[in-house]
């Protein structure tokens, strides 16, 4: 299977990435900071990017069968919209780049 990872570089995203790729899965992840990724496989392809980007969601998402959204922030006091923002930005992508089987 072709799975796209948003937010791959630590917590749930980073194990599902590892558990994705021991599964013997085709990943891609996206990334804002690839460096924090030290994980080498060749069924691995990183796209450097953010998910507030279109470019950068287009790109991981063309051609996969699933996507997994695993954004994370730090807790905070502060207003939080980021994951209402990725929504509208993943969601048409996700529309438009499917397969089909």
């Amino acid at each position: 299977m072709r799975i796209a990872v948003i937010g791959a570089s630590q917590g749930i995203g980073y194990e599902l990435l590892k558990i994705a790729l021991e599964e013997g899965h085709e990943v891609t992840a996206l990334l804002r900071n690839p460096d924090k990724l030290h994980i080498n496989n060749s069924r691995l392809k990183i796209v450097k990017g953010d998910i507030l980007d279109q470019a950068s969601v287009t790109a991981v998402t063309a051609g996969q069968e699933a996507v997994c959204v695993c954004i994370g922030i730090p807790p905070t006091r502060k207003s939080v919209n980021v994951f209402s923002r990725e929504l509208n930005v993943c969601l048409p992508q996700m529309g438009e780049n499917h397969t089909k089987s």
